[in-house]
């Protein structure tokens, strides 16, 4: 898994990942992106995002929390089938922002 952060400021964290987001990458994941933010909306280009786990879940809904508690929200561009499908089945693409 590789982590492009794209732009970072007062309004927004964006950024790409490329590869898998699961129980081995989640816990390189979670700490770049938490480190990278200061405040509103997280976008991430998932593209090129092939496959997310339960844990990967688990990194976007406490990045979603940390969005929201500082008046923002979390974004998904270029979400693929397979990626929409796990959201859609948890029921996550009602709460983040699929775009």
């Amino acid at each position: 898994m590789e982590i492009k952060i794209n732009e970072c400021n007062e309004k927004a964290l964006s950024l790409s990942i490329v590869g898998r987001l699961d129980s081995i990458t989640s816990p390189i994941f979670l700490p770049k992106v938490e480190e990278a933010y200061n405040s509103g909306d997280i976008i991430i280009d998932c593209n090129e995002l092939e496959y997310v786990s339960s844990a990967g879940l688990r990194s976007l809904m406490t990045l979603y929390k940390k969005a929201q508690s500082n008046n923002g929200t979390l974004r998904m561009r270029g979400v693929n089938v397979a990626v929409n499908d796990v959201l859609r089945m948890t029921n996550l693409d009602s709460v983040f922002v699929i775009e």
